[in-house]
């Protein structure tokens, strides 16, 4: 993901929910868990590097 950190402003701005309440920290790489409108879960990600656990 490009603007990881801008996508999450977003949808702060938005007060679009993010699951667990956090972002999660995975090695070098981070996610964001949030639901589509029929409640589906979506992970957005930003991968900086080949060391995901």
């Amino acid at each position: 993901m490009a603007d990881f950190d801008g996508i999450l402003e977003k949808l702060r701005e938005r007060k679009i929910a993010i699951n667990y309440g956090v972002v999660v920290q995975q090695g070098r790489s981070r996610s964001i868990y949030i639901n589509d409108p029929n409640g589906y879960e979506i992970e957005l990600v930003e991968k900086l590097g080949g060391d995901l656990h």
